[in-house]
């Protein structure tokens, strides 16, 4: 006879455990480093993801044949999205932020690779017969960032932000996203108010913490906050509503949807509520789409790199957008993460997850109409949570904190979808054993979780060491205790493994002052490999100029042009430079370069005063 392999039970420890990650991941941050919000995140992620890994080897799913077959086409469109990744990360320039994640991001292909456990962890194991355990964390999540929100507005954050000026950020370090998850949360937990087989406690809690984040919302200031709450409430008010009357459900939908029509025009400053809803955010958005769009354009195949779009969002943003927002403003990513995973993985990346969330979509549709009663209400719960986690990433980024919960339930979706069936005699036999230990389980979580850890480590002390660096920096000082330290963290900092180049750039900036040569050195290595780098060629050229080794400078603000075209200030620095030489052939033409495309900025004026050869 044949081994058996044990079947997928309700599993209730799993799906407690993923869902304890989600709110761990959301709340977590860290003030006391570089990047007090996304770098914890992105920890926290890579370990809970580790642990859950081994689940998902630990039972053979056991759902009917016709729901396998769809379960195999998800796995597979997953696993394509991730080797596509990890191909277009090793093609990247700048393998680091790749697999690892820009500065203050964290999208790297490793945080997707945490992203899609949580997914195939949810649709192998969520069902609606333990779908409570989420929809009560989801309820937990929302009470514990409304609190804090609450304690940020009232002024009595026990965490003092040094750039927040009093807004409510919540554990998310933004506004925007604030706002946008709390809404999220509040779709979620407003649903369950009307789950008649949940008992009346539950359903006032939620009633309760849905109204704690409503009101929690309004300070944030998040356009597309109120607009998914909005959407999602309506959506499910909608439903309850045609429960009781069918033609007035439907006179409903037909009102919501033009109503939803004239509010994207609205953003879009179009239309009678383009004064109340349009935002100049919504505006630039159109800057950051469009130079997406252009990257993928010209690297179709493998895109600039996971999370290199900030290395190239200068050579592809459009004159207008230096002119209407600054010369040295940037931007590392598109805000709409379709574009971003085109932009940035190329064609196979793009197309995989834009099937990934057809296929979620199509289940979603279908969960809603097979089901009746409390199951069908929860399916809108759930659906109607993805929907407007998508909302929000059509015009916004991949934040760890909201995005967990995206992907939960897009699986939880999957999950929802298909009918558990009975267990295995194996399985059943197993449930008598007092004490029973899945070494294969253990071994996979186990090793994945150490493999995150010895990187967890390096991470946390460039994070950790830069930040004391940066602290102990005061170039006004004269404190030989305060300078030591500075030099002893800003050297821990430098030599740490895997930190990114923008952080070395924050030490080097400061460390100049101090000892110039190993700075020049740190920075002639960094340009090396991170040629794009744009900080890094500024504090080159601007180090040589101060040296003056001005043919040196000039090379730097060369390269600076070829990545930065539309970069007046550089344009101004390198004609001041040629105007040291007597090169007035050059110095002119960087004149008629500024005054070309920014003739109405003051900078130009500034420029056509200075950039005059002195004939004394």
């Amino acid at each position: 006879m044949g081994k058996m392999i044990k079947t997928a039970p309700i599993n209730k420890k799993v799906v407690s455990w993923m869902f304890n990650f989600g709110i761990l991941i959301t709340i977590i941050f860290n003030s006391k480093i570089q990047d007090p919000f996304n770098s914890p995140k992105f920890w926290a992620l890579l370990i809970s993801a580790s642990w859950l890994l081994g689940y998902l080897f630990e039972f053979k799913v056991n759902i009917e044949e016709k729901n396998k077959i769809f379960y195999n086409k998800v796995n597979l469109v997953v696993f394509a999205y991730l080797i596509f990744l990890i191909i277009s990360s090793f093609f990247s320039y700048n393998k680091n932020v790749s697999f690892l994640g820009e500065t203050f991001r964290r999208n790297g292909t490793l945080t997707y690779i945490g992203f899609a456990i949580f997914f195939l962890v949810a649709a192998k194991f969520v069902r609606f017969e333990n779908i409570k355990i989420g929809l009560s964390r989801v309820i937990t999540v929302g009470l514990l960032t409304s609190t804090y929100a609450f304690i940020q507005h009232s002024g009595n954050d026990f965490v003092r932000w040094s750039d927040n000026g009093g807004a409510v950020i919540t554990t998310l370090g933004n506004s925007n996203f604030a706002g946008a998850s709390m809404a999220i949360f509040s779709v979620l937990a407003f649903g369950q108010i009307f789950i008649k087989s949940y008992s009346i406690y539950h359903r006032i809690i939620a009633f309760i913490v849905t109204t704690m984040l409503l009101l929690a919302i309004l300070p944030t200031n998040a356009r597309q906050a109120l607009i998914i709450l909005v959407f999602g409430l309506f959506l499910i008010i909608l439903y309850k509503i045609y429960e009781l009357n069918k033609k007035i459900g439907y006179s409903l939908a037909f009102t919501g949807g033009i109503a939803s029509v004239l509010t994207v025009l609205g953003t879009l400053q179009i239309g009678p509520l383009a004064d109340l809803l349009y935002k100049q955010s919504v505006s630039v958005r159109g800057f950051y789409w469009r130079a997406g769009i252009d990257m993928f354009k010209d690297h179709p195949l493998f895109g600039v790199g996971v999370d290199n779009y900030g290395a190239f969002f200068k050579q592809y943003r459009e004159p207008q957008y230096s002119l209407n927002y600054g010369f040295n403003i940037t931007s590392s990513a598109a805000h709409n993460v379709f574009i971003q995973n085109f932009a940035t993985g190329g064609f196979f990346v793009g197309i995989s997850y834009l099937l990934l969330q057809i296929l979620v979509a199509y289940k979603g549709v279908n969960l809603v109409r097979s089901n009746q009663g409390d199951k069908r209400l929860i399916s809108i719960i759930v659906f109607v949570g993805w929907l407007s986690f998508q909302a929000q990433s059509f015009v916004s980024i991949d934040n760890i904190g909201i995005s967990i919960w995206g992907w939960i339930l897009g699986g939880t979706i999957i999950g929802l979808s298909f009918n558990q069936l009975p267990e295995s005699s194996v399985a059943v036999k197993n449930k008598n054993k007092s004490i029973e230990i899945n070494w294969q389980r253990i071994s996979i979580s186990g090793t994945a979780m150490l493999l995150s850890i010895l990187l967890v480590i390096p991470l946390y002390s460039g994070e950790r060491n830069t930040w004391l660096a940066r602290g102990y920096f005061n170039p006004d000082s004269n404190d030989v205790k305060l300078q030591n330290a500075f030099i002893k963290y800003s050297s821990q900092a430098l030599g740490a493994k895997f930190i990114n180049n923008d952080y070395k750039n924050i030490t080097l900036t400061n460390l100049y002052s101090i000892d110039p040569s190993k700075t020049m050195i740190e920075l002639s290595q960094i340009i090396k490999s991170d040629y794009r780098n744009l900080d890094t060629l500024g504090l080159l050229a601007a180090a040589n100029e101060m040296s003056g080794k001005l043919t040196e400078a000039i090379q730097y603000r060369k390269e600076i042009e070829k990545y930065d075209p539309w970069n007046v200030s550089n344009y101004l620095a390198l004609g001041l430079i040629y105007k040291r030489v007597n090169d007035s052939q050059n110095m002119n033409l960087m004149l008629n370069k500024i005054q070309s495309f920014a003739s109405s900025d003051p900078i130009s004026k500034q420029a056509a005063e200075q950039l005059v050869l002195n004939t004394k």
